[in-house]
């Protein structure tokens, strides 16, 4: 069993967030950090990197309006993030030299708030699932592949026996090298 040592703490750069590390993830030299409940729910995430000295802040994403929850969830691989709001999911790339994180611009998913669109979150390689699951039927879940001029969709619902209440896409996970999208 391999044993683990605390060697950071990490605490947000601009005063006292709400839910500061509600969502993480990591990939790399890179951490994200959502507080989705700060600054009125707007959100906001915090991009920290590891160098020689520990992790510094290099980038702060905030949420545009109140009740959006910017890093409702995060994914990330490298040199790359997808973060969730409700009803909406945005993919940053990190380019070394050219100011670090950008949005891309063509590569934003939007879809109804009110089924709760980006309550979970993956990314894979080209693929990304989200889960809506307050859409009507029980919830969904919403395979994404990257295409050249955007993201081609599939979706994925739940058993007929689930019920109307089952809020199917509540978590989700995906691993393309699997064959694997797993959701509940």
């Amino acid at each position: 069993v391999k044993q683990y040592n605390l060697t950071a703490v990490i605490n947000p750069s601009v005063g006292e967030e709400m839910q500061f590390g509600g969502n993480i993830d990591a990939s790399g030299d890179w951490l994200a950090v959502a507080s989705p409940w700060t600054n009125s729910s707007k959100g906001r995430l915090e991009l920290f990197q590891n160098d020689e000295t520990g992790y510094l802040s290099r980038r702060l994403i905030d949420g545009h309006e109140t009740g959006d929850f910017l890093g409702i969830q995060v994914s990330m691989q490298t040199n790359e993030l997808a973060v969730s709001s409700i009803g909406k999911v945005d993919i940053y790339s990190y380019a070394e030299g050219s100011g670090g994180w950008t949005k891309n611009e063509n590569q934003t998913i939007v879809s109804n708030k009110d089924d709760g669109f980006g309550l979970s979150l993956d990314f894979f390689s080209d693929n990304l699932i989200v889960g809506a699951p307050f859409a009507s039927g029980g919830g969904v879940a919403y395979i994404y592949k990257r295409q050249p001029a955007g993201w081609a969709v599939t979706s994925l619902s739940p058993a007929t026996t689930a019920g109307e209440n089952a809020q199917f896409g509540f978590s989700s996970a995906i691993d393309m090298e699997a064959n694997l999208a797993a959701v509940s």
